[in-house]
């Protein structure tokens, strides 16, 4: 189930705000700017699952987008680090330190805190987890649902 908010006002703004001002810049943001420039976008998969790695990367790559992937959210806070990345899908269990504590640290970091962050899990959501990915404003989808559903919204908060 997605929050309450990915299907209103943010998308609903979204078009209007990719238009880009006289100086070519957008108010969607660097991810926005760079994919008006050269139709790149970098998505980086974070699952500790290997096979769910590939499955993402070959249809994201299929859309267009170039794909990073991590297994674990030390990994992927040195490709956050080094690549300019433009959103990351994001399972919530894994071993180790968790996705919400790679989701905390995307929100508490100046340069990635803007970043579209998308969690796909496998598993049914605590209360707690709930609250956490709300308050950070991310967005949920299952591991079960269609995939073509996860691009789109991809879609949506990459190429403006």
């Amino acid at each position: 189930m997605m929050p309450e908010r990915a299907a209103t006002g943010r998308l609903a703004s979204l078009a209007d705000a990719a238009r880009p001002d006289p100086r070519g810049e957008t108010d969607a943001g660097p991810a926005a700017d760079r994919f008006l420039k050269t139709g790149s976008r970098e998505v980086l998969v974070v699952d500790d699952q290997v096979s769910i790695q590939h499955i993402l990367a070959q249809l994201l790559a299929a859309e267009g987008y170039e794909v990073k992937t991590a297994g674990r959210v030390d990994e992927a806070i040195a490709v956050l680090r080094h690549d300019a990345i433009d959103a990351v899908v994001l399972d919530v269990r894994m071993p180790g330190a968790s996705g919400l504590e790679l989701l905390e640290f995307i929100r508490r970091d100046p340069a990635l805190r803007d970043l579209p962050v998308l969690i796909l899990t496998g598993v049914s959501l605590t209360r707690d987890e709930e609250a956490a990915i709300a308050r950070h404003g991310a967005y949920v989808f299952y591991k079960a649902e269609n995939f073509s559903l996860l691009i789109t919204y991809l879609d949506h908060l990459t190429r403006h």
